[in-house]
């Protein structure tokens, strides 16, 4: 469902997980399993490394250039950067819904980073909503007595 080439190897989605392959040639190549998830078809897409950090190592950190990829899995949003090295930067945060492919590019625009992906159900739509639809809704704040 997806491969995508770093620095120092490759990496490969599969319906049954994520592997990163690296080695000095094709006779020795260590395959290392580093995501248990299904990784999404057309959801994979190249940006600068320093950028594909876990939220914990600062963006002003020396970092050397490199490429990192960006994928979906059934469990998230995921950054796979040299050395195996692979972060789901979503994990326990958000729950995304199941998706059998995306559509999906890297940006920045107006200085602001971003990763767009487009994810395809293969349902039904749940609802008749169309381009140019807008939604009213009024919040309304509980009061504890």
């Amino acid at each position: 469902t997806m491969v995508g080439a770093v620095g120092d190897g490759v990496y490969v989605g599969t319906e049954e997980g994520c592997w990163f392959l690296s080695g000095p040639s094709l006779k020795e190549l260590k395959r290392t399993r580093v995501f248990d998830s299904p990784v999404i078809p057309g959801s994979m897409v190249y940006m600068p490394s320093e950028l594909a950090n876990p939220p914990q190592v600062d963006l002003g950190q020396d970092t050397p250039v490199s490429l990192a990829i960006l994928f979906m899995t059934t469990n998230g949003y995921c950054a796979g950067q040299n050395s195996g090295q692979c972060f789901n930067l979503t994990e326990s945060k958000f729950t995304f819904p199941e998706a059998v492919s995306a559509s999906a590019f890297y940006r920045k625009q107006d200085g602001v980073n971003q990763y767009i992906a487009v994810l395809n159900s293969e349902g039904t739509p749940t609802s008749s909503a169309c381009i140019g639809d807008y939604v009213d809704a009024e919040l309304i704040k509980a009061i504890d007595t």
